[in-house]
């Protein structure tokens, strides 16, 4: 029977687990059912290396722009104060946006308070970030 070394390998892996409590004659039957479930389990689709690429070149530019947005303030005015400040805002902003499309399934509603709630997490960043001197 083709199940032997599935329920070898299940045993292998789980006699170390809460699971020795069971007494083996019970945890046979078990690990049997388990085999049976994982055999109708569908195997998981690979992920392309092309679709891994995106993703990380996707990440890099996400990053990269959020950052240039929050520090191109400080290129364009010379009033660093003035700068800190915009700076700030322009943060705030982008986790509004951020919060905004995460909740990308929900109601209008939804959408608003879970931007303003990412925005508040930059609210007190912020705050805090003054307060100390930056």
């Amino acid at each position: 029977e083709g199940k032997e070394p599935a329920l070898t390998l299940v045993g292998e892996q789980l006699d170390d687990t809460i699971l020795r409590n069971i007494p083996k004659e019970n945890r046979l039957p078990l690990y049997e059912k388990l085999v049976q479930f994982l055999s109708t389990v569908q195997e998981r689709e690979k992920f392309s290396a092309r679709g891994a690429l995106t993703i990380v070149m996707g990440t890099f530019l996400l990053s990269a722009g959020a950052g240039l947005i929050v520090v191109t303030p400080f290129f364009l005015i010379d009033n660093v104060g003035q700068a800190l400040n915009v700076s700030n805002l322009c943060g705030i902003l982008l986790l509004f946006v951020v919060g905004y499309t995460r909740a990308l399934e929900r109601t209008f509603l939804s959408k608003i308070m879970m931007g303003f709630a990412s925005s508040c997490i930059g609210i007190l960043i912020s705050a805090i970030t003054v307060i100390l001197g930056g």
